[in-house]
């Protein structure tokens, strides 16, 4: 349900089977990840995401299993940072028992966990080092100097100091 589900709002799935192929799948801060292995090796599949940058990790599990899983992750030395990242059991509580309504639920949580932090970026505020004026994150205008990215108000202010950037850097 959760494959058609997603594929109908426009996401693609990558499954894997084994917690190594993780490292060989190209994920990034704007991934998804959810563990649905009824058991097996989500332990492994856990402690595998933890190590890359996916924005999301849910687990369907029982929030029994989901502890076993926890502990696991606790007892190999990772701190509560990181296990907070992991949901379980994975959705929005809706009250679903059947596997569509969990699929409904597991996507609607997914959406809201996207929807959050482009929400977040969007309205964080930078000040453009030209004239001063705050500037949102999704200003079209930015560019990138010694690894540091510098939003612009305008084209104009871009283009100065794309000119000449340390004449405008603190």
């Amino acid at each position: 349900y959760l494959e058609k589900l997603g594929a109908d709002m426009g996401f693609s799935l990558i499954k894997v089977s084994d917690p190594g192929e993780i490292n060989q799948v190209k994920v990034s801060k704007n991934s998804f990840a959810l563990i649905a292995t009824m058991g097996e090796r989500d332990h492994e599949f856990a402690e595998a995401l933890l190590n890359s940058n996916v924005k999301y990790i849910g687990v369907v599990a029982s929030r029994k299993r989901g502890e076993e899983i926890l502990s696991y992750l606790r007892s190999k030395g990772y701190g509560e940072d990181l296990i907070s990242r992991i949901k379980i059991p994975a959705g929005i509580d809706i009250n679903a028992v059947f596997p569509d309504e969990i699929a409904v639920s597991i996507l609607a949580e997914i959406i809201k966990v996207g929807k959050e932090a482009k929400a977040k970026n969007e309205y964080e505020i930078f000040e453009d080092p030209v004239c001063g004026m705050s500037v949102s994150k999704s200003s079209p205008y930015f560019s990138t100097f010694n690894g540091k990215v510098y939003y612009f108000c305008s084209k104009h202010c871009k283009d100065s100091f794309e000119s000449n950037p340390k004449n405008y850097i603190k």
